[in-house]
């Protein structure tokens, strides 16, 4: 047995961490009510950067994390985005912000949830949200592996002109471009369903 350390905000053995205070991790109704779209935004960048350490122990995939947490709330233009992918097809039943951003925080939630190994069956749920979201970040990862910075060609070409979803680029026979606008769109299709921003 190894042994446990506790701390004032959690207690830890080798394998599990048990945190005290769940308040700065659970989304309530109320906590959120009569706040401007701004102030909700910096809320929930809040939690899901708090997030970072249930993500992975292996800090490149923290960084991934954090790189896209932070173009999702900085700088991506997700309607144009939409609009790209789903052209005439959008509808107007999609949701107010307040609601993309808690169903998103609780599909990342649920995405880092334990579950013990014995008993996966039963929660098909966590797993499905952990393989998704483990693809996404995947994906992300190679769309700019080799830029690190907002003025490098690969995170403006990928994250910010789309150029993997114009018709030009998906006809180009360029498998990076074909293979991540092809995940895009299946992401984008996902969102639609669940009423998400992954």
């Amino acid at each position: 047995m190894s042994a446990i350390i506790e701390t004032k905000n959690a207690i830890s053995t080798g394998t599990r961490v048990l945190v005290k205070n769940i308040d700065k991790y659970i989304v309530s109704e109320n906590c959120t009510k009569g706040f401007t779209n701004q102030t909700l935004i910096t809320f929930y960048y809040r939690r899901f950067t708090r997030l970072k350490s249930y993500i992975s122990q292996r800090q490149m995939i923290r960084d991934t994390y954090m790189n896209y947490i932070k173009y999702k709330f900085k700088y991506e233009d997700y309607e144009k985005k939409r609009h790209l992918i789903l052209g005439d097809k959008i509808t107007s039943n999609q949701l107010n912000l307040k609601e993309q951003l808690s169903r998103t925080y609780n599909f990342l939630f649920t995405a880092v949830s334990y579950i013990e190994k014995d008993n996966a069956s039963t929660n098909k749920d966590i797993l499905m949200a952990k393989q998704i979201f483990k693809n996404i970040l995947t994906v992300e990862y190679f769309k700019t592996e080799n830029n690190e910075k907002v003025n490098n060609d690969d995170y403006y070409q990928y994250r910010m002109a789309f150029r993997q979803l114009g018709k030009k680029h998906t006809n180009s026979g360029n498998n990076k471009d074909i293979s991540i606008g092809e995940f895009d769109k299946l992401v984008t299709y996902l969102n639609e369903t669940l009423g998400t921003r992954l």
